[in-house]
């Protein structure tokens, strides 16, 4: 096996490796159970928290 035969031979098992991977993704982050999660999830920033009162600095 030459050398460039070795590089398509990966070149193709890394295409076939990205296409695996982000379909995987595609069902973990779809999947019906998880909607509410990343609804809440996604709310995070949107959150109007108290801020803690400041500190006192004792010297």
């Amino acid at each position: 096996m030459t050398l460039l035969q070795l590089q398509n031979l990966l070149a193709t098992l890394w295409e076939v490796w990205f296409v695996v991977l982000f379909l995987g993704l595609m069902v973990m982050i779809f999947r019906p159970g998880k909607r509410q999660y990343y609804q809440e999830q996604g709310l995070i920033p949107l959150r109007d928290e108290v801020a803690a009162p400041p500190r006192s600095r004792s010297i």
